[in-house]
Order: structure tokens, then C-alpha cells, then sequence
């Protein structure tokens, strides 16, 4: 074997660790449905524009 196919082997390895890592965090996240998503992500949204109101109206 020479250089050059130990070189591409070494790359094939570590793509495949890449892989295995990228594949071990999507199955470790939960799972959620698009209503889900934007229902989170609206009342985030909401809140910060509240705490941004808030203080102006106090002053």
C-alpha cells in the first residue's frame, strides 16, 4: 500500500467518524413537529418584545 492509499484510507476513517458522530446527536434530539417549532419559537419572539416594551412604558 502506498502513500497516497493510506492518505485516502485515512480520509475514509474519519469521514466515517464524522458520520457516526453526526447521526449519535440527531438521534439524541428530541424530535419535534413543525407546529411545535414555530409555537416555540413565537412565544420566544413575543417575550423579548414585551421585556422591550416594558421598560420604555415604566419610564
Amino acid at each position: 500500500m502506498n502513500a497516497r492509499q493510506r492518505c485516502r484510507e485515512r480520509r475514509q476513517m474519519h469521514y466515517r467518524d464524522q458520520y457516526r458522530i453526526r447521526t449519535i446527536r440527531l438521534n439524541l434530539l428530541k424530535k419535534c413537529s413543525t407546529e411545535e417549532i414555530i409555537n416555540r419559537v413565537w412565544s420566544e419572539h413575543h417575550t423579548q418584545e414585551n421585556a422591550i416594551v416594558e421598560p420604555a412604558g415604566c419610564i
